[in-house]
């Protein structure tokens, strides 16, 4: 890295100004600093997760913006993002086989995964679920211990933690960075930031560079940060940690937008010190790093298999919600319950028409509105069923989501694999709705596994519109705005306006844009063709805007 600075607008000075320097393979580099110092800025730089405003990277020679490298650097957050729903052992395995499926058998990726379950510590918690603050699980090392078996499951040429120690106790903590020690003697690069570490731990970091204000005041060695500093004139006492020491003197300092000054009278120096080099030193040449980009490529799992594994691990989370799977047959039955309530008192004669000639005279009591009305219903007592579902499913995997595409994993597997695990649940409360509905709304001559499958077609769509909300806006906020998605969805399905009187309007493109529309047509095509011999559909139909007799079509 050479001159990095990240400057925002309207901002009194950059966040970080004219960092410097080179990271050695197989080392523990750290980057200390207060908070604020700008620590986490570099790191999503130097992780490819974000660009600098200036300067220059590269990798082992190489110059290019590191964001075309990021999936051969592994990234682990502060806050551990894992599923909870999944044991120890199936989340390491998930991950194995998403970065490895490319070149390893299965038979080789689980002999691998249990010698990495050893070797990481986790092998008396293999067996058990990850849970979370709410649903009691693996300790919180333990849980560090897994956010970063998932990231060098597949050996990446770095590892950057944010924060690896915090929120640990200090036995944790030292067992985490020993841990990062000795993954670092594999020839892994470990890069983390570490605000103020035990004595123990400074021990085992190999670099070391300290941030002020943006702004580097030291890189180097770790073991000679002391004697830099008491070249300075600061003194340590006997027996103290330099970490400890080492914060305490750069807290006193003030940093300008110009130039930097010590507290102490007694020196001072340059800001922008001298770095063992600017450039990365050159190991391998540019068609070895295009060549390692492309074995990342390679390496992993093809995208069917991905959907299948992304399946299998969505399943495998819905047979573990128990509660969750009950709680949708019982929304889906008290939903179908509610609308046969209403219709109940018309004992299946939801439609009457215009009796076909010569007996048109006959006629009498003739409502074309009423079907599509109950339609209406029926699409809104959906969405309060379905929207919920979809909501929860994508909020509380949004951040495992971006984790894991950022590791190089296919984004339209892991948003397809998790609705395709969804189906069984949706089609049972699907058929919950649909059988309460038949059995107290009695509609005559239609056929149930048509309603059915019409019911499950639109449960999914409902589904989908509340996962695209959820994966598009805050958390707090994907709730209400899913289920007005749904609602507006629901509601737009031409019972009111007709879609003939849309017609008119030249509007019906938005009506045909919601999927209630189509629900509705073959909903209403479904009660009426039957009855063809008897009522004048095709006057019906007109009235409302509805084309009868392309079921197939509304459910494509």
């Amino acid at each position: 890295m050479h001159q990095l600075e990240v400057t925002l607008h309207h901002a009194s000075r950059p966040i970080l100004d004219g960092i410097s320097g080179s990271i050695k393979k197989g080392c523990v580099y750290g980057i200390m600093g207060l908070s604020g110092a700008g620590k986490t800025t570099l790191i999503n730089i130097l992780a490819g997760r974000s660009r600098q405003t200036s300067g220059a990277t590269a990798l082992n020679g190489v110059q290019g913006d590191l964001t075309r490298f990021r999936h051969l650097i592994g990234f682990v957050p502060q806050d551990d993002i894992l599923l909870e729903d999944l044991t120890v052992g199936e989340s390491i395995s998930h991950s194995a086989r998403i970065k490895l499926g490319g070149i390893w058998s299965e038979k080789k990726i689980n002999i691998y995964v249990n010698k990495l379950i050893e070797y990481l510590g986790l092998t008396p918690v293999k067996d058990q679920l990850v849970g979370s603050t709410e649903k009691r699980g693996i300790s919180g090392g333990e849980q560090k211990r897994l956010s970063i078996a998932l990231e060098i499951v597949a050996m990446p040429r770095a590892v950057i933690l944010d924060e690896p120690t915090s929120g640990l106790d200090a036995a944790t903590a030292l067992s985490i960075m020993k841990l990062l020690k000795s993954i670092s003697a594999m020839g892994i690069t470990v890069i983390c930031t570490i605000h103020q570490p035990r004595s123990d731990i400074f021990r085992l970091l190999d670099d070391l560079l300290i941030l002020v204000s943006g702004r580097q005041v030291y890189l180097g060695q770790a073991a000679r940060v002391k004697e830099h500093f008491k070249a300075l004139g600061y003194s340590f006492p006997s027996g103290s940690n330099p970490a400890d020491t080492v914060m305490d003197i750069v807290s006193s300092w003030q940093v300008g937008l110009e130039s930097f000054r010590p507290s102490s009278p007694q020196q001072s120096m340059d800001f922008r010190i001298e770095v063992v080099s600017e450039v990365c030193e050159s190991r391998r040449d540019s068609e070895s790093v295009a060549a390692l980009e492309k074995f990342a490529v390679v390496q992993r799992a093809p995208w069917h298999h991905q959907l299948i594994l992304y399946v299998l691990c969505g399943t495998r989370q819905q047979c573990r919600q128990l509660f969750s799977f009950v709680l949708a047959m019982v929304t889906g039955a008290v939903a179908g319950l509610l609308i046969g309530l209403g219709i109940y008192g018309f004992h299946g004669q939801v439609f009457q028409g215009y009796f076909r000639e010569p007996f048109k005279p006959l006629s009498s009591a003739v409502n074309y509105t009423r079907l599509p009305i109950v339609a209406q219903f029926c699409c809104l007592a959906i969405s309060l069923a379905a929207a919920p579902a979809g909501i929860r499913t994508i909020s509380e995997e949004k951040l495992v989501f971006y984790r894991e595409i950022r590791a190089g994993h296919s984004s339209t597997a892991y948003f397809l694999g998790k609705e395709l695990s969804t189906w069984p649940s949706m089609f049972l409360s699907s058929l919950h709705f649909t059988t309460f509905y038949t059995i107290l709304a009695t509609p005559v001559a239609v056929r149930f596994e048509a309603l059915l499958l019409l019911n499950f077609i639109y449960f999914f769509c409902i589904y989908g519109i509340a996962s695209l909300v959820a994966s598009l806006v805050r958390r707090q906020d994907a709730m209400l705005l899913a289920m007005l998605a749904s609602m507006i969805a629901g509601i737009f399905n031409g019972a009111g306006p007709l879609l003939a009187q849309v017609k008119s309007w030249d509007m019906t493109w938005f009506w045909y844009i919601c999927p209630s529309t189509w629900y509705s047509e073959a909903f209403f095509s479904e009660h009426t063709t039957p009855f063809s011999y008897l009522y004048d559909v095709h006057a019906a139909s007109s009235f409302v805007g509805y084309v009868t007799g392309r079921i197939p079509f509304d459910l494509g």
